[in-house]
């Protein structure tokens, strides 16, 4: 969250803040996932997604919206709302891999200044595959 919470406090007003798969609640202190009020407090005034590998997705309010989620009947073929102990839905929602990744292909694409990382990432971008390489054939 305070990776998310910086991603926010640099990005434009509005700007999405997004998380992709490959992550486990298990990397995590609390062994869970976030929840929805931890993720709007991160991220308060933007629209935000955190997915979680092809499985799972996390998205604030304005996230919602701007996707124009807002209810079942909205979502892809596949994908349901997760809802806790009272039946008021989590925020998160969940499918087979199909429906997870046609929510992420309605998230508006980053401009060029984003993707040349000159807005905060949430994580740092990867190192260039031939430092991956070299790194690999030193190893015995």
């Amino acid at each position: 969250m305070a990776r998310i919470r910086r991603a926010a406090a640099q990005a434009r007003p509005g700007a999405w803040i997004v998380v992709g798969g490959g992550w486990t609640p298990s990397q995590f202190a609390e062994g869970r996932r976030p929840t929805q009020a931890e993720l709007i407090a991160a991220a308060s005034d933007h629209p935000a997604y955190i997915q979680s590998f092809y499985r799972a997705v996390l998205l604030t309010p304005a996230g919602l919206a701007a996707l124009g989620i807002a209810g079942e009947s909205d979502l892809p073929v596949g994908a349901r709302f997760d809802r806790g102990d009272d039946g008021q839905a989590t925020g998160w929602i969940s499918g087979d891999s199909a429906a997870i990744t046609g929510l992420y292909a309605h998230l508006p694409r980053p401009t060029l200044a984003e993707s040349l990382g000159r807005h905060a990432p949430v994580f740092p971008r990867a190192q260039p595959a031939r430092h991956h390489g070299r790194a690999r054939s030193r190893r015995p």
